[in-house]
């Protein structure tokens, strides 16, 4: 993975797996070439395909996993909210955003009324429900070297803005592997095609980190998360942003943003009942 890694942070101009340039509130660290350049370059997009113009016939069920518990609230972000609560505010629009637009079913699983949730309970739940395809929400944070301070309502809070962006998970220890990497990337692309950037912080080596990145161009990784590697479905885990970087959390708190991000992964999911469902269907 490493020397993919390498590889890659080598030879592709514009993106990078160092931190970028911090905003001036705390102090400076040396900036990694490219990674605000390629957000720059990504300021005129192209418009997702609209969700309402789903093509699939075949029934599709699609279990959406609020990550983390009310008890175990995740990341914070740099305004001190809990991800939990980002994580939950997205998987609900975006299931109500997939049944206005779309033929599919959506189930949601969400700790809110069970604290104890176990984290391999929850494919197994999705799979109780026959659902196709798992995928569990999450927002991002870095390495706690990457911190610095900043004073939010009057306390000292700690934020980041050396690595912006999305990043899409799947375990090679599940048994619908070849699939799930099939829908992380089809949910990347048209994330890009939204306009948003990809994070490659996650390949960096340092600890908690060292993921193996299958595609760098679409932030796309391999990784032994329970929720996944225990899914007996399609499954990927989302980080949707990282919110302990002010920029990224201004645009997760914008509800057409959100709103873009829910018609991306929907387009995506079409993508992938055509592939996938609707062609075993016919064979």
């Amino acid at each position: 993975m490493q020397q993919e890694r390498d590889k890659m942070a080598g030879r592709r101009p514009g993106l990078s797996l160092g931190p970028g340039p911090r905003s001036g509130r705390g102090p400076t660290v040396r900036p990694a070439a490219g990674l605000l350049a390629s957000i720059a370059l990504l300021a005129a997009p192209a418009p997702a395909t609209a969700a309402s113009t789903v093509r699939c016939k075949a029934p599709m069920r699609i279990a959406l996993d609020v990550g983390h518990l009310p008890t175990q609230q995740g990341a914070i972000s740099a305004s001190g909210k809990y991800e939990y609560q980002f994580n939950k505010r997205f998987v609900y629009e975006l299931r109500d955003a997939g049944r206005k637009t779309t033929p599919f079913e959506f189930v949601v699983i969400d700790a809110a009324n069970r604290p104890k949730l176990k984290l391999g309970e929850r494919p197994a739940i999705a799979k109780a429900k026959a659902a196709d395809v798992f995928i569990s929400i999450h927002h991002d944070s870095v390495n706690n070297k990457y911190l610095t301070k900043s004073m939010v309502n009057g306390k000292s809070q700690p934020y980041s803005d050396a690595f912006s962006g999305f990043s899409v998970f799947v375990s090679p220890e599940n048994p619908r592997y070849r699939a799930s990497v099939d829908l992380a990337r089809m949910i990347a692309r048209r994330f890009k095609r939204a306009g948003m950037t990809q994070t490659l912080h996650h390949a960096e080596k340092i600890p908690n980190e060292r993921r193996k990145l299958l595609n760098w161009d679409l932030g796309v990784y391999e990784a032994p998360f329970v929720v996944i590697k225990r899914a007996k479905l399609t499954a990927i885990l989302l980080e949707l942003g990282v919110i302990i970087n002010p920029r990224d959390e201004e645009r997760l708190e914008r509800p057409a943003y959100r709103a873009k991000i829910a018609d991306a992964i929907l387009a995506a999911l079409d993508d992938y009942c055509i592939a996938n469902l609707q062609k075993s269907q016919k064979k």
